[in-house]
């Protein structure tokens, strides 16, 4: 599934690139509006490490649940400024339920009435309760044809499409996770986040290499959905087609791949990406839900996994202070039930 079909809308900005000021000005457009997430470290968790020492992100505790609304909330603030009635504006998405999440809250906020989410019909039936419950209009599609036409016709029809990936007022808001975290641990070697379409490591790269150049930022995927992984690789952009594939990930806000907009960013700022099975996800996730006590969903065990990973093990021995992007808490009573039924198989 990939993030920005062909024949899907260009995704609405008001700005045309992502920059240390861009990321700095989101920042301060959105102080008071957001929460300062805290910062978690675990003694037990180190020495699954091999002597490093892992900061965990609390991005989960973020309002609605994800880091979504940051950049749902940059954007959305940055459009106003230019003047438009808030009236005036319908805005379409495409989300898995985290952004949809944090757009709608946003769009409230700003007095934008109209705003219409899409979502899949194998979606979390949490995140979209939790979505409608919030007053978006939500509506379900199946497939890539269907998912790039019914946005089409919105923005035909004069709607705003606002991208969760690729939008770059979106992203710069996404990159101010990882100016907080530079400010609440200064000391950080390596920053590991997880991807999907690419927003919020591109955002957190950009700044955190303008701010600390020497830092890594190691992108982490599942392996049933490594479009960033398969990209660096080769070298130019490389889309998942495979459906099937990318939807039986379990980490399920991860089922897309990376933008147009997004690879340009990580080809110039990422420094690696490690994908793992869903076993290492799954047992990530548990690990953080027993030593943490934090309710985290797998999109966000999916860095901590990699941590553990040969690959990361590789590192040199002088990175030793990681940062970890707990990016999302919004799972679901059915899904922990599986999960920890399957830890006690």
């Amino acid at each position: 599934m990939a993030s920005e079909r062909q024949g899907s809308p260009l995704p609405f900005s008001v700005t045309t690139s992502v920059t240390e000021e861009s990321v700095r000005a989101s920042a301060k457009r959105i102080a008071g509006q957001i929460h300062q997430t805290p910062v978690m470290t675990s003694s037990k968790l180190d020495q699954k490490t091999r002597g490093r020492k892992v900061f965990f992100k609390c991005e989960h505790l973020q309002k609605t649940g994800s880091f979504k609304v940051r950049g749902a909330r940059s954007a959305l603030t940055k459009l106003l400024e230019t003047g438009i009635d808030p009236s005036d504006v319908n805005l379409v998405t495409y989300s898995s339920g985290n952004f949809a999440a944090g757009l709608t809250v946003a769009a409230g906020s700003t007095g934008i009435k109209n705003c219409t989410i899409l979502m899949s019909r194998d979606c979390s039936p949490l995140k979209k309760t939790l979505v409608e419950s919030l007053g978006a209009k939500v509506q379900l599609f199946t497939g890539d044809q269907e998912r790039v036409a019914k946005p089409r016709s919105a923005v035909e029809a004069g709607a705003l499409y606002i991208s969760s990936g690729q939008t770059y007022d979106v992203i710069s808001g996404q990159g101010t996770v990882g100016l907080e975290f530079l400010s609440q641990v200064p000391e950080l070697d390596a920053i590991v986040v997880p991807v999907g379409g690419g927003g919020l490591i591109s955002g957190i790269a950009t700044i955190a290499k303008a701010i600390k150049p020497n830092i890594l930022i190691i992108g982490a995927e599942p392996s049933l959905s490594n479009s960033c992984e398969l990209s660096l690789r080769n070298g130019n952009l490389c889309q998942l087609n495979h459906v099937e594939k990318a939807n039986s990930t379990v980490a399920d806000g991860l089922r897309v791949s990376i933008g147009s907009n997004t690879w340009p960013i990580i080809k110039e700022y990422v420094d690696d990406v490690i994908s793992v099975s869903e076993d290492e996800i799954k047992n990530a996730t548990l690990l953080v839900w027993h030593y943490l006590k934090q309710c985290v969903e797998p999109c966000a065990g999916v860095p901590l996994a990699a941590i553990f990973s040969e690959k990361f093990a590789s590192l040199p021995a002088e990175v030793i202070n990681v940062g970890v992007i707990l990016s999302g808490g919004n799972i679901s009573q059915e899904c922990m039930r599986i999960f920890l039924q399957d830890n006690e198989n």
